[in-house]
């Protein structure tokens, strides 16, 4: 059986490939700010591109950390099941692609409140289910 990626699971590696070059550019600014420094005549544009070169070596370190991290879940973000067996990370993430305000009819077809919303039974998933 082909894998066929979500589009939440799309989205965080979007976000990962961002955040992963966001870091190598960062890095290289800071090595050709540090390359300036090196070049650098007069003491305070020497001293003005060592602490360039330090805030961008700084920043980098923190793109590469963040790159790094696992994506940040709310604690109020339920994933939830389309009746054909589509499962999206939260509510939001499915209402995206029915328009503006779509996840407040998911929402109260998840608590009972309709039995469908856009052709679909929508329910709450178990955090455990795959």
């Amino acid at each position: 059986m082909i894998h066929q990626e979500t589009d939440a699971e799309m989205r965080a590696r979007w976000a990962r490939e961002n955040k992963e070059l966001r870091a190598l550019l960062a890095k290289q600014r800071a090595e050709a700010l540090a390359e300036k420094a090196a070049k650098a005549k007069t003491p305070s544009a020497v001293k003005a591109a060592e602490a360039a070169a330090a805030r961008a070596a700084e920043l980098a370190a923190r793109a590469a950390a963040v790159a790094a991290a696992p994506p940040k879940v709310g604690a109020r973000m339920r994933p939830v099941v389309r009746s054909d067996g589509r499962r999206f990370d939260c509510m939001e993430d499915a209402g995206r692609l029915y328009g503006p305000s779509a996840d407040h009819k998911i929402r109260d077809c998840c608590q009972g409140k309709l039995t469908e919303a856009f052709g679909f039974g929508w329910s709450y998933a178990e955090k455990n289910d795959d």
